[in-house]
This record gives structure tokens, C-alpha cells and sequence, in this order.
């Protein structure tokens, strides 16, 4: 799904790596929203790489290549009721 999705343009994911050892530690990825400008972003990062500001570089890193590469107008961040330090 997600190798149709980026053939299709309608999503983008990517896995999280750890700078410092390739492993990997979480996803994020973009999904077209109603309007083809308009996209949702969501990540999950793995318990152990938490509070290092691991999703925080790759939603900068991902956000920026969106509106760069996609030429997006609009991002949205879901997050899930439970999650509150994503909201941080």
C-alpha cells in the first residue's frame, strides 16, 4: 500500500532512523487530504528513542520536504486522545 500510495501521490512514508546507529525507531508519513494541497502528517516513534527530540527532527525534516517537494499549502497533526506529550 504505501509503494502505491507514493506512485499514486497520495502518501509519503518514511522510516525514522537513529542518527548515530541506522536503527530503526519510528515512522511518519503524509496523507492526502480532501484537497490536493492539503495533507495530514502522523508519526509513531519506538518507547525506547522518546524525549530526544526524535520526532520533533523528523516532522521538520518531512514537513519541509513537503512544501518544498509537493508544493502543500496545508498541514494538519492528528493526534490520537491519550497522546498529549505529541501535542507538545
Amino acid at each position: 500500500m504505501t509503494l502505491q500510495a507514493w506512485h499514486d501521490g497520495t502518501g509519503y512514508e518514511f522510516a525514522i532512523a537513529d542518527a548515530s546507529t541506522d536503527r530503526y525507531v519510528g515512522s511518519i508519513g503524509s496523507t492526502w487530504g480532501p484537497n490536493p494541497r492539503r495533507f495530514a502528517i502522523g508519526y509513531m516513534v519506538a518507547p525506547e528513542a522518546r524525549r530526544r527530540g526524535v520526532a520533533v527532527s523528523a516532522l521538520r525534516l518531512v514537513t519541509r520536504w513537503g512544501f518544498e517537494r509537493l508544493a502543500i499549502e496545508r498541514l494538519a497533526l492528528w493526534t490520537l486522545p491519550g497522546t498529549s506529550p505529541l501535542r507538545r
